[in-house]
């Protein structure tokens, strides 16, 4: 576990805020699951989480061939016919230090992703799902994107955004759907802000720690610690 010790010793001070950003860019190639499998992601014939402190969950039981993946390369986690729903999942993040918000970008190509394709994005606040259902009405009552919507170009680029998140911790689940090798869906720049200095585990390619405001008091040592 590496320790980042924050030392100010100040003249005068009277208010000191933090802010933790975290950032998964997917910048490490080649990790994650890829077919034949033969039902959970533990069966595929690629299976490669090296480096990385997210994984994988869902039915694998349709990637049946070399090129049914759910991977990283170029610099995202791209989904390619992965026939059933398969699902990123981010580390558990401590956030009682303060609230918390995150996003994601989706993006899609390929020829036009059916009714039934789709996107979903959970948030688990202490343990509680919630989904977030209908992203700019671009999806329906039970999924955040769905295809052939607004029209057979599908939803194309979108962020997807969650804040005022408060609790002890909080999980990201990201489950795809998509059934043809000319469908790809690509996940990218999930990223965490706390509104104070916390324990952040996971999700470790960028960290950056931001100083929100200060007052001087008198004789002040202040010392801060974040865990990573």
């Amino acid at each position: 576990m590496k320790h980042f010790v924050f030392v100010l010793a100040l003249v005068c001070a009277t208010g000191l805020g933090w802010s933790a950003t975290v950032t998964e860019t997917f910048d490490i190639d080649d990790r994650g699951v890829g077919g034949p499998c033969t039902d959970t992601p533990a069966s595929c014939t690629f299976f490669d989480f090296t480096g990385v402190t997210w994984t994988i969950s869902g039915d694998a039981s349709q990637m049946t061939a070399s090129s049914d993946y759910l991977k990283t390369g170029g610099g995202a986690l791209t989904a390619r016919d992965v026939g059933a729903e398969m699902c990123w999942e981010s580390p558990v993040y401590d956030i009682s230090a303060g609230a918390a918000d995150f996003s994601v970008d989706i993006d899609e190509t390929g020829s036009d992703h059916e009714a039934s394709d789709y996107v979903d994005v959970t948030y688990f606040v202490d343990g509680a799902p919630t989904t977030i259902t209908n992203w700019n009405g671009l999806g329906d009552g039970t999924h955040t994107l769905i295809g052939d919507i607004p029209d057979d170009d599908d939803w194309g680029f979108q962020t997807v955004t969650q804040g005022a998140l408060n609790g002890s911790t909080l999980q990201i689940q990201i489950c795809i759907l998509n059934t043809a090798g000319t469908e790809y869906i690509y996940l990218d720049n999930v990223i965490v802000n706390t509104d104070d200095a916390v324990q952040v585990p996971g999700l470790s390619r960028t960290v950056t720690i931001g100083l929100g405001f200060l007052v001087l008091l008198s004789g002040a040592l202040l010392i801060r610690r974040l865990h990573l």
